[in-house]
């Protein structure tokens, strides 16, 4: 059987959405009244009734005065904490003088050979440093596809943002390496530094 797909109107008036909010708007109106009347406004000044601490007399009571409130300020210091990291940060550049030591009498035995300590913490590669946002977002989407995962960070240095592009952090010196030298290999140039406590 045929269809008519031609589009009907609607024989309802414009006013059927605007009934059911102005009937919950005066419900509304008419509770926040009735709350006011019962007693509402009143609500909080029975804190000022509540018995206030005793002040100490004594020697005591001068020291505990004078103190004021601890303010931190670590959200505008962290970002500026940072700590360039050389680059060959696994052992002293130059070699440490030995002197001899007598020789003992002992049967030699085998140890495993020692790798250099790598120095514990956090790194992070700052891969470039932007006025504009938009140039910060291309190199991130250009490190994604690289396989790094990439962070945006602004700072104010002066009256000027600028918009950082990092990747990592990396908990190990040497996976924070390996990537310098992938992006070495991209043609972006990173700074290694190592993340504070």
């Amino acid at each position: 059987m045929a269809r008519d797909y031609r589009r009907s109107r609607r024989s309802s008036s414009g006013r059927s959405g605007w009934v059911p909010f102005l009937s919950g708007f005066g419900l509304g109106l008419i509770a926040a009244f009735g709350v006011y009347v019962a007693g509402g406004y009143r609500i909080g000044q029975g804190v000022a009734d509540c018995p206030q601490p005793r002040k100490a007399h004594g020697p005591q009571a001068s020291q505990s005065e004078p103190q004021t409130e601890s303010r931190f300020d670590f959200y505008t210091l962290l970002p500026n904490f940072e700590v360039e990291v050389p680059a060959d940060e696994s052992g002293p550049k130059t070699p440490a003088r030995r002197t001899p030591k007598p020789r003992e009498q002992r049967t030699p035995r085998s140890e495993p050979p020692r790798t250099p300590p790598t120095p514990a913490g956090r790194y992070i590669l700052q891969a470039g440093s932007f006025k504009r946002y938009g140039e910060a977002d291309a190199l991130k989407a250009r490190l994604a596809l690289m396989g790094l995962h990439a962070s945006i960070q602004k700072v104010k240095v002066g009256e000027t943002v600028y918009h950082r592009v990092r990747v990592g952090p990396f908990p190990s010196f040497a996976q924070a390496e390996q990537a310098q030298r992938r992006l070495r290999q991209a043609s972006v140039d990173s700074l290694l530094m190592k993340l504070g406590n």
